[in-house]
C-alpha cells in the first residue's frame, strides 16, 4: 500500500503519488474485484464460531423489527469486533461479493426475493426476518419487495486500527443495512411461545469462565434458541496539557511481521508464516 509516499496496489502493482489516485484507479479498474490479497491468511473458523456471529444477526435483526407506522423504514445494525474470517467465510462465494484493498473493506448485498431466500442459507433461519405479535395480530418483517420497488439488504466489513507506540491494533465491524415493514397477518404460522431454556438445549457462545461477565442475549423462536453475548465498559474521560512527556510516534505501516490476527492463529497460518520467513532467511 504506501511505500515512501507512494501507494501501491495490491491488485495490479501499479504504483501512485497518493492515495486519492489509488483510489481511483480502483474504482475505474477493480470496481468489481472479488480478489483478496490476503486470503490464504485468514483462517477457517470454527463451526461455533459461524453460529455465533449467526445467531447476532438474527437476534440483532429482529431488535428492529416493529409492529407500528413508526418502527418502519430503513435500519442499520452494526457489530464490533466481528472477525473478517467469519464475514469472508459467509459471503465471499456469493456472486454480489466484493473486496476494495484499498479502504480494506468487504461488502455483499442481496436483493428481491432471491436474496431472501438466500440469506436463509445463510444464517441458516427460514423465519431470520420476521417477528409476529399474536395480540395485536400483525408481523413486522425486513421489505425485499412490495408492489412499487425492490430493496436491497446489503452488508459491509471494515477495518478500523490503531497505531500508536510501536503497536498496531485491529478491530472488524460489521453493518447491516435494511428496510423494515410491517402488515396484518392472516394464517399465518404463530411460533410458539418462548419456552424456559434448559442446561440441554444452551450452546454456550465462549467457553465459561468462573466469572463471566458476559450480557446475553437470547431468542426462543420456532423451537430454536439463538444467543448472542453482550460487553459492556463504562469508564470516565479527562484531560490535561502534557510537559516532558513522550509523544507517540507517527504511525507506521503495518507489515505482515508486524500483522496481529484478532483471534489465536491455526496450524494453517502458521505455516504460512513459517514459510515467508524462510523465504526472507534463504
Amino acid at each position: 500500500m504506501k511505500n515512501e509516499n507512494k501507494y501501491n496496489c495490491l491488485l495490479c502493482q501499479q504504483i501512485f503519488p497518493s492515495r486519492n489516485k489509488l483510489l481511483i484507479h480502483e474504482r475505474n479498474k477493480h470496481r468489481n474485484n472479488k480478489i483478496i490479497p490476503h486470503r490464504i491468511s485468514l483462517f477457517l473458523p470454527s463451526f461455533e464460531l459461524v453460529y455465533q456471529y449467526q445467531d447476532a444477526f438474527i437476534i440483532l435483526i429482529k431488535k428492529k423489527l416493529g409492529f407500528s407506522r413508526h418502527s418502519i423504514g430503513s435500519k442499520k445494525l452494526s457489530i464490533c469486533a466481528f472477525p473478517e474470517t467469519v464475514f469472508v467465510h459467509l459471503f465471499e462465494n456469493e456472486p454480489t461479493f466484493r473486496y476494495s484493498s484499498v479502504k480494506q473493506m468487504h461488502s455483499c448485498y442481496f436483493q428481491g426475493k432471491m436474496g431472501e431466500e438466500r440469506l436463509k442459507q445463510i444464517l441458516n433461519y427460514e423465519y431470520w426476518s420476521s417477528k409476529q405479535n399474536p395480540n395485536t395480530k400483525t408481523t413486522g418483517y425486513v421489505l425485499f419487495v412490495n408492489n412499487e420497488e425492490t430493496y436491497t439488504v446489503k452488508f459491509n466489513w471494515s477495518l478500523l486500527e490503531l497505531n500508536e507506540n510501536k503497536r498496531n491494533f485491529q478491530c472488524g465491524t460489521v453493518t447491516c443495512t435494511f428496510t423494515t415493514d410491517s402488515r396484518e397477518f392472516i394464517n399465518e404460522n404463530i411460533p410458539p411461545e418462548p419456552k424456559k431454556n434448559s442446561k440441554k438445549d444452551y450452546r454456550p457462545i465462549l467457553p465459561r469462565t468462573p466469572l463471566q461477565q458476559l450480557s446475553l442475549l437470547e431468542l426462543n423462536e420456532n423451537k430454536r434458541n439463538f444467543q448472542c453475548g453482550t460487553v459492556t465498559c463504562t469508564f470516565t474521560t479527562d484531560s490535561r496539557e502534557f510537559i516532558n512527556e513522550n509523544i507517540p510516534p507517527e504511525p507506521k505501516k503495518n507489515s505482515k511481521k508486524d500483522y496481529r490476527p484478532i483471534l489465536p492463529r491455526t496450524p494453517l497460518q502458521q505455516l504460512y508464516i513459517n514459510h515467508i520467513s524462510i523465504n526472507k532467511n534463504s
